[in-house]
């Protein structure tokens, strides 16, 4: 099962957060590119409706205002 393989989404969710605020993969790419192992090139970024959840106070519909 691939939860017991990787571990808990929350858990590497939080790690993944973290090395991108401190910039660590930032650095692994360059370095993996550096040495041509690897090579990045982005040209165009899609976020798709189906993985981006919005919060339901934040999607744009009216208030309910009785109960």
């Amino acid at each position: 099962m691939e939860t017991l393989r990787y571990g808990k989404w929350h858990t590497l969710y939080t790690r993944m957060l973290r090395w991108c605020r401190a910039g660590v993969l930032d650095q692994v790419f360059k370095q993996l590119q550096r040495r041509r192992l690897m090579q990045v090139r982005i040209e165009a970024v899609c976020l798709d409706s189906r993985i981006v959840k919005v919060h339901p106070d934040d999607n744009g519909t009216p208030r309910k205002t009785g109960p």
